[in-house]
C-alpha cells in the first residue's frame, strides 16, 4: 500500500483537471454565451481559474486523498448546467 500511495504521489506533478461548462443534459458544449438573436457574444459563460494542480489533503475521515480545487469558478448566466472535468 505504501509503495503503491508514494509511486502514485511521484506522478502527481504530471496531473492537470480542467473544467468546462455543458448544456444541462450534457449533450452541448455552452463555452460561450448567446445574445438576443442566438449568436455568440465575445465572453465566456464559464470563468475563473479553470485548471488546477493536484493537492494532497486529507478528508473528514483523515485518509489522504488527491484532489482539484476550482475556488474562484462562476458561471455568468443563471440555468441548469453541467460540469465537464477533463483529468490528464
Amino acid at each position: 500500500m505504501r509503495a503503491e500511495l508514494r509511486r502514485s504521489e511521484s506522478e502527481l506533478p504530471f496531473l492537470v483537471a480542467q473544467l468546462s461548462l455543458l448544456s444541462g443534459d450534457g449533450a452541448s458544449p455552452m463555452d460561450h454565451a448567446t445574445d438576443e438573436r442566438g449568436q455568440n457574444a465575445p465572453e465566456r459563460l464559464l470563468y475563473g481559474n479553470l485548471v488546477s494542480s493536484p493537492h494532497l489533503l486529507r478528508n473528514l475521515q483523515g485518509r489522504r486523498g488527491v484532489y482539484f480545487m476550482f475556488p474562484d469558478v462562476g458561471v455568468r448566466q443563471r440555468g441548469r448546467f453541467q460540469l465537464k472535468v477533463s483529468l490528464m
